[in-house]
């Protein structure tokens, strides 16, 4: 078996890996590792929001898959790229604009029902009404495969928005990828704020699993 190593970059200051495993025999297989810098921390295996994702804050509140915090420590704006929104999609994802290009973002360390189940819609009105006429920068986290931008959102004040949409009731805080925001989902939950005000309400990597 012949290994080789190559160091590719893509958008956004992020670095990857390819590691090439080929075998004699022509059989190929391709592993991706990305890297966030600095400290080159290794970014999450599956998408935020994909349909294999499993476990959030109310699966244990921290249980699962070690979260990847990284830059996500800080609420600092400076040098942070300001973005006009486009539109909102769901209650976690949008387009914005961003130095003249269109660019998909993913919140990272969240989880908003999907459109199709309950307080979805709701969801959606609630990241609309947050960002509405507020100046907004973009953290960028890693790129997703889906080609988003997995991201935590800050404004002018330099709050974290991510933070905000859950503690507002509007999301999950999602263990999975951090655990940054599982003090607002308490808060969150104790005051029934939200989504919270539902008798039972399902966890959307559950209702994506279904």
């Amino acid at each position: 078996m012949i290994i080789r190593l190559m160091r590719i970059s893509s958008k956004s200051g992020l670095r990857s890996r390819k590691i090439l495993f080929s075998a004699y025999s022509g059989f190929t297989l391709s592993l991706y590792l990305g890297f966030f810098l600095p400290g080159f921390t290794t970014c999450a295996p599956e998408p935020e929001g994909s349909a294999t994702d499993a476990g959030g804050a109310s699966e244990g509140f921290g249980e699962g898959k070690p979260a990847v915090d990284g830059a996500n420590q800080a609420n600092s704006k400076g040098g942070l790229p300001a973005v006009k929104l486009i539109r909102v999609a769901d209650g976690d994802t949008l387009t914005v604009r961003m130095e003249g290009e269109s660019l998909r973002v993913r919140m990272h360390g969240v989880d908003a029902p999907e459109l199709d189940q309950p307080y979805g819609k709701e969801a959606r009105t609630c990241l609309d009404g947050l960002l509405k006429n507020r100046a907004i920068r973009l953290r960028i986290e890693y790129r997703d495969p889906y080609d988003r931008a997995v991201s935590t959102l800050i404004d002018e004040s330099g709050s974290d928005l991510n933070a905000i949409l859950v503690e507002r009731g509007c999301a999950w805080a999602f263990v999975r990828y951090s655990r940054e925001y599982v003090p607002q989902e308490r808060k969150a939950r104790s005051s029934r704020s939200g989504l919270w005000a539902q008798e039972d309400p399902l966890p959307p990597w559950k209702w994506r699993r279904r």
